[in-house]
């Protein structure tokens, strides 16, 4: 299976059929979405998952909620 993985200190890939970027990520997962295939499992940080979430590219959801109390954090679900 083909995987991206958005880096801003990796190079290189080290595992088999994955490309590293840090290009822009809405662009690139466009990208990624036009090519064959029927789906797509994206892991990320709140911030990450936004992005896309405000972009359109995310058409459904499985969370894995992992609790810690905090106090704060990023809301995936503001731009919604």
């Amino acid at each position: 299976m083909p995987k991206i993985v958005f880096s801003k200190t990796l190079n290189k890939s080290i595992w088999y059929n994955t490309k590293i970027t840090n290009e822009e990520l809405v662009e690139e997962v466009t990208k990624f979405k036009n090519q064959s295939g029927n789906y797509m499992i994206v892991y990320g940080n709140a911030t990450f998952v936004s992005a896309l979430v405000k972009s359109k590219l995310i058409y459904g959801f499985h969370l894995f909620i992992n609790p810690l109390v905090i106090g704060y954090g990023i809301i995936i679900f503001k731009e919604i």
